[in-house]
């Protein structure tokens, strides 16, 4: 699962998306791996995962990528990992930053999330 906090952030403000990894089957997982790239318009700041290892990479299109991982997740157990970005500045309003975060391990299958954060419009509609 998903939380964005706070709910709604405008540029160059920083936002804490917390991830939920959790095991729903009924052996334990190894070698659990939660993989986010960082969307265009998000800047990466900093990361933290509960009892995981924490790394930093760069993709080949100089997005950061936040890899988490986990030696093994218990049945029924979850874990959660936490990634700071901030909007980039320049973004326009109005923008929806799309996204997505990958959940894998060496004996389950991959599950992923989509992650999206909005931006407020110019101005606000007006309904009259």
């Amino acid at each position: 699962s998903l939380e964005q906090n706070p709910p709604a952030t405008l540029q160059g403000e920083q936002i804490v998306l917390s991830f939920t990894v959790t095991n729903t089957g009924a052996a334990d997982a190894s070698m659990v791996e939660l993989s986010f790239e960082l969307p265009a318009g998000l800047e990466f700041v900093s990361a933290s995962a509960d009892g995981g290892d924490v790394t930093q990479e760069t993709a080949t299109s100089g997005a950061a990528i936040v890899v988490v991982t986990w030696e093994s997740l218990p049945a029924g157990e979850s874990a959660g990992a936490k990634v700071t970005a901030a909007i980039d500045p320049g973004t326009a309003d109005g923008t929806v930053i799309d996204g997505a975060a990958a959940v894998m391990a060496e004996n389950a299958k991959m599950a992923s999330i989509a992650v999206s954060v909005g931006l407020p419009p110019t101005q606000p509609p007006d309904f009259q």
